[in-house]
């Protein structure tokens, strides 16, 4: 989903970033100063309006840019029409583009790819406003546009994302399952249990699922591990659970690290996990040089090449790194990276991503 929408609106800031995990899916977000509006619709049902049209590719930012310029629109969306579909189209984030908002302020805008069939999605918050947008869509895309005006309703949202976590099988003896259920699928294996919130990793992404499979094979008991780049902390919780001695979790958000605070307690390992704030830049060291049998990193492509010295120097000798978090057709180039550091320099695919396993000789 690419979304843009007014600032002052947090629902809808919200909402695009539930689309937009750190390195997943190309999600871009732009932008611009406006006056401060309600939250909600005030008669309590109805929390706002939709405008859906369908849009070809080479007329959606177009329309956009109209619609927010000319029309009482608090966000526009742009959607694949195909999705949940076979014909869905998977769009990554890439190039590197950029743009100028309205203010003149220059922007990354990322990729400039749009899907074949493009779902045009405006947000308003009076039934009226949306009716009347269509005209501002009208001068892009001409008379006639079918389209349909929907009234979304108030939502316990909350509630509807915790309910919506379920217990997810890594394999025959490892779970992941949500703190709010009330038992486990599988009383007798190795259950890693998480508090649903915002930080990356419950688990049931591709790269969570390949780096917790690799440990629940990795781990033989006693090793010292980090989980570079931790979310919610369930590489590190998850090693410890499997028998790792201690785990160190690092994050570069404040809230991740508390996220895996809150985990290791609630999975009775706090004393053997250690969640620690890490530079954004990737210049500070792994607290502990050269004491790791076993580093994590489900991060991108990009750390992943420049944290090479320090991902090195802080694993013993005969230690392993895995690393996920890049694409398959990514994975050969992380691999040319670490050829001359590790050996033994394997890559798992699942799906459209990759695992890549060495040890340092």
């Amino acid at each position: 989903m690419l979304a843009r929408f007014r600032p002052s609106l947090r629902l809808f800031r919200q909402a695009a970033h539930r689309k937009c995990p750190r390195h997943r899916k190309s999600c871009v977000i732009v932008g611009r100063a406006a006056s401060d509006s309600p939250s909600a619709n005030s008669a309590g049902s109805v929390s706002h309006y939709e405008l859906r049209f369908p849009v070809s590719k080479t007329d959606a930012d177009a329309v956009s840019d109209e619609l927010l310029e000319t029309s009482a629109a608090l966000s526009v969306t742009l959607e694949d029409a195909n999705a949940g579909t076979d014909a869905e189209q998977e769009i990554f984030a890439g190039g590197g583009s950029r743009r100028r908002d309205r203010d003149g302020q220059s922007e990354a805008w990322g990729s400039r790819e749009r899907w074949a069939d493009t779902l045009l999605v405006a947000h308003f918050l009076d039934e009226r406003d949306a009716a009347e947008a269509l005209a501002s869509a009208e001068v892009v895309l001409g008379a006639g546009i079918e389209h349909e005006i929907v009234a979304v309703k108030s939502q316990d949202w909350v509630g509807q994302v915790l309910d919506s976590y379920e217990a997810i099988e890594i394999d025959a003896k490892l779970w992941v399952v949500p703190s709010t259920l009330d038992r486990p699928p599988d009383p007798e294996a190795t259950n890693v249990a998480l508090t649903p919130g915002v930080a990356f990793g419950n688990g049931g992404h591709p790269t969570t699922k390949l780096c917790l499979r690799w440990l629940a094979s990795a781990v033989n008991g006693g090793e010292v591990v980090c989980d570079y780049g931790a979310g919610t902390g369930v590489l590190g919780i998850a090693s410890c659970l499997l028998g790792a001695s201690r785990a160190l979790c690092t994050d570069i958000e404040e809230t991740a690290v508390r996220i895996s605070e809150q985990n290791a307690v609630l999975n009775g390992v706090a004393d053997r996990v250690e969640s620690v704030l890490v530079a954004e830049d990737g210049v500070e060291a792994i607290p502990g040089a050269a004491q790791y049998d076993i580093i994590v990193a489900n991060i991108l492509q990009g750390p992943l090449v420049s944290l090479r010295p320090i991902f090195v120097s802080s694993l013993k000798k005969g230690g392993v790194l895995a690393m996920s978090g890049c694409l398959a057709t990514q994975a050969d180039e992380v691999v040319a990276e670490y050829a001359e550091d590790l050996t033994d320099l394997h890559i798992e695919i699942l799906g459209e991503w990759a695992l890549i396993t060495g040890t340092k000789g």
